[in-house]
């Protein structure tokens, strides 16, 4: 469970810091608007995502459940690691 969490957590990092590389050059180059805000959108999302995970993970462990592989961990955790690419891939689109 704790490797799962950590996993996520990095994920949650990667996030964060493209979010802030995302802004830091938008100010220095101008990038179309939409881009931009696509950017924002769904690295916040995969934070959201990670986020989620941490809590759901939180609660399993509440209940004595400590199946990292069940589906909803499953699911969300896929969510968070496409919602992290796709914004890496937007970001380089910019660059």
């Amino acid at each position: 469970m704790t490797l799962a969490c950590d996993l996520a957590r990095q994920f949650v990092s990667i996030a964060v810091g493209g979010m802030a590389f995302a802004v830091g050059i938008s100010l220095a180059v101008k990038i179309p608007v939409l881009l931009f805000w696509s950017i924002l959108i769904v690295l916040g999302l995969s934070v959201s995502a990670g986020l989620l995970l941490q809590m759901h993970a939180i609660a399993l462990v509440w209940k004595g459940d400590y199946d990292v592989y069940g589906l909803s961990f499953r699911w969300i955790s896929i969510c968070q690691i496409l919602l992290v690419a796709l914004g890496v891939f937007l970001i380089c689109i910019v660059i």
